[in-house]
């Protein structure tokens, strides 16, 4: 199997296929799907949330936006007499229930003055139409729009929108397949042959830190059971499992320079505890590297051979939360003298070799600042020396994090996951341009829309970047 060597180090680092088919899609086929918000908050509160049967997804408007909307296409024209609402706690106050068959002109059947949000239950609406709208006219405490799930009563209004559920998955279906095929042609342009990802569950907190080990002091595991290591075949679309553990956990996975093994973390079978372990790209010859009652996390080669990681090692919980830190350590190529680099009292995450040798990677600093607002770039030397802030330090309110170097600039490629950060790193797609110094804020510049995780850059073309969005 053939494949271009000197990229593929940096092209695997976790891409996670279900955001592509999931978040990605959603984004592309936004214009073709039923139902249709005035706006979205960021991260993933889509207004199909609002119709999906899942009173655990919503719906969110932008902030001080006045009139916001949410509505529905059904298809056709059918009969309205039961809407039922459940409210997030940034409901509307004045509120109003309305139908239209063109989507242009719209009668009122219910206007709601002061709505106390939650559940609220609207009969005898005795309306009919092919579109149905929640108009938001007053905001409550808080400035948005947020609906957890809009429900109708009667036969055919709740088979229309089942009808429209499933138009919204056929579009995504359609969208994904287009997307697939734009990122597969753009990637073999690049002289990439094949793709390697892991398969797991999202962590259960909703801390972007929170995706390993267990909640103190009951020891609920934050992980779900189930996770593969695969290789996608980006000339036929195959993919092939080269590791399954349905009990187990697979995370982190990233190819050696050789492109002839693949690094990764691994919760084998019923164990509490990610360790790091290395396998043929043909998925053969895998070997443990590291053990003990530990979590080892997030790897990555050195030029050298050995391994830089996250661990759990340093022994400590985080501050503000119930769940354990991990920092920068490092072994050799066998999992050999493990040592710590940092001595953080925080986080330290996804650490990634620069062109110059340095790590980059993201550190949590809490000592004498806010224990929610300083999670920045740093970079260290492979030993731990020399630690220095690479972007950010000064600049509250963002986690940037999954970095990685732009070949053939000086520029990288981040995550900014907003506030204290989001679930599983989820944030918005940045580059970042160093050279004016680490609190230039407008050489920070956000790339696309939605939600990204895992990202790595191929080109340093603008062009390339336009015409192929390689970003996961």
């Amino acid at each position: 199997m053939t494949r271009r060597r000197e990229m593929t180090s940096s092209l695997v680092c976790g891409i996670a296929l279900a955001v592509l088919a999931g978040v990605v899609a959603a984004q592309d086929a936004k214009a073709d799907i039923p139902i249709l918000a005035s706006s979205e908050h960021s991260g993933p509160h889509g207004a199909e949330l609002a119709f999906d049967g899942d009173l655990g997804t919503r719906w969110a408007s932008e902030t001080h936006r006045l009139p916001d909307w949410i509505r529905i296409d059904l298809g056709r024209a059918v009969p309205i007499d039961r809407v039922t609402i459940h409210w997030e706690r940034a409901h509307a106050v004045h509120y109003a229930i309305q139908v239209s068959n063109d989507d242009r002109s719209w009668r009122t059947l219910a206007s709601i003055e002061s709505s106390s949000g939650g559940r609220r239950e609207h009969e005898k609406l005795r309306g009919r139409g092919r579109y149905l709208r929640i108009l938001c006219l007053g905001h409550g405490a808080h400035p948005l729009s947020s609906i957890w799930e809009i429900e109708l009563g009667g036969a055919k209004a709740a088979a229309a929108l089942e009808r429209a559920r499933d138009r919204i998955e056929a579009t995504r279906r359609e969208a994904a397949a287009r997307i697939a095929r734009k990122n597969a042609a753009g990637l073999r342009a690049h002289g990439v042959e094949d793709v390697i990802f892991a398969l797991r569950q999202p962590g259960r907190d909703p801390h972007w830190y929170a995706n390993f080990a267990y909640l103190s002091p009951d020891e609920q595991p934050v992980y779900g059971p189930g996770g593969k290591l695969c290789r996608l075949d980006l000339s036929t679309g195959e993919v092939e499992t080269l590791l399954d553990d349905p009990e187990g956990g697979v995370r982190d996975p990233v190819v050696h320079y050789d492109a002839e093994k693949i690094l990764f973390s691994y919760r084998k079978g019923t164990s509490p505890y990610y360790n790091l372990y290395e396998i043929g790209v043909d998925g053969t010859g895998l070997r443990q590297l590291t053990d003990g009652p530990w979590d080892d996390i997030e790897p990555c080669y050195l030029p050298g051979g050995e391994i830089v990681f996250i661990s759990s090692r340093c022994k400590r919980f985080v501050q503000c939360w119930l769940t354990q830190v991990a920092t920068l350590h490092r072994c050799e190529a066998d999992g050999s003298d493990i040592r710590a680099i940092s001595a953080n009292i925080e986080h330290d995450n996804t650490p990634w070799v620069l062109p110059d040798g340095r790590l980059l990677y993201q550190r949590w600093e809490y000592v004498d600042r806010s224990q929610v607002h300083y999670h920045h770039l740093w970079t260290a030397n492979p030993d731990g020396t020399g630690q220095m802030v690479f972007f950010g330090n000064q600049h509250p309110g963002v986690v940037m994090i999954d970095a990685r170097p732009i070949p053939g600039s000086d520029k990288i490629v981040s995550i900014f996951s907003p506030g204290h950060g989001r679930n599983e790193h989820d944030g918005q797609l940045t580059v970042v341009d160093p050279r004016a110094g680490p609190d230039d804020r407008s050489r920070a510049r956000a790339v696309g829309n939605g939600t990204w995780r895992d990202c790595c850059r191929l080109s340093k073309s603008e062009e390339m970047w336009r015409s192929s969005p390689l970003m996961v």
